[in-house]
């Protein structure tokens, strides 16, 4: 009966991997958004120069401007190091046998087919969103502190249409940096918990976290 089960179980895994996929297996890179594709391409230090500077500067423009984006800015900073370095570790972890792999494989696949459907049709909406504040700006009184500053209607609709683009940018970023790291914990977990339910709880609890 042991043996009816495994041949079973065997065959449902070669039947799952001959099945047409939407798209290649993920650790492949091609289907990865281009912005993480350029940065696949730099030098880590170039890459880390080029971080240093831009930190630099709004580091520099937050302290010159007020403390209470100095501190913003500093806690960022932190967080997104610690992050970085939770990723680091759980990615570290093993992925189990060839068969979880298989699995956590499709699961990407699938991740990876839902988001590019997602984002395609949000930034079609970001952009016609941006068009429409970008109209409303251009016809609306400016405000006593606008006027003071100097800056005209057309001024002041491209810097809000410009910081409504860059925080769209930075949430899909974040949401993508997110299922990155999620589809490919999930493995890990499962197969530390193979293991022990403590070994398994700590990439968890570490995975809801970040």
């Amino acid at each position: 009966m042991m043996m009816m089960d495994e041949d079973v179980e065997q065959a449902s895994l070669l039947s799952f991997n001959d099945r047409p996929r939407a798209f290649p297996n993920m650790r492949s890179k091609t289907y990865s958004p281009l912005i993480f594709r350029i940065l696949r391409r730099l030098n880590v230090r170039v890459l880390s120069i080029i971080l240093l500077i831009c930190f630099g500067v709004i580091f520099f423009m937050g302290a010159s401007t007020s403390p209470i984006i100095l501190f913003v800015f500093t806690v960022c900073i932190i967080s997104f190091l610690l992050s970085l370095y939770l990723t680091k570790w759980v990615l570290a972890k093993d992925e189990g046998p060839p068969e979880m792999v298989q699995i956590s494989d499709a699961i990407r696949d699938g991740a990876e087919g839902f988001f590019r459907t997602q984002y395609s049709t949000i930034s079609k909406m970001a952009i016609l969103l941006a068009f429409v504040i970008l109209c409303i700006y251009l016809f609306r009184s400016l405000t006593p502190q606008q006027e003071a500053a100097g800056l005209g209607r057309a001024m002041s609709a491209y810097i809000t249409v410009a910081a409504f683009l860059l925080g769209a940018l930075c949430s899909g970023i974040a949401g993508y940096v997110g299922m990155w790291v999620s589809v490919r914990a999930n493995v890990r977990v499962s197969s530390a918990a193979r293991r022990s339910a403590r070994e398994a709880l700590q990439p968890w609890l570490l995975l809801v976290w970040l």
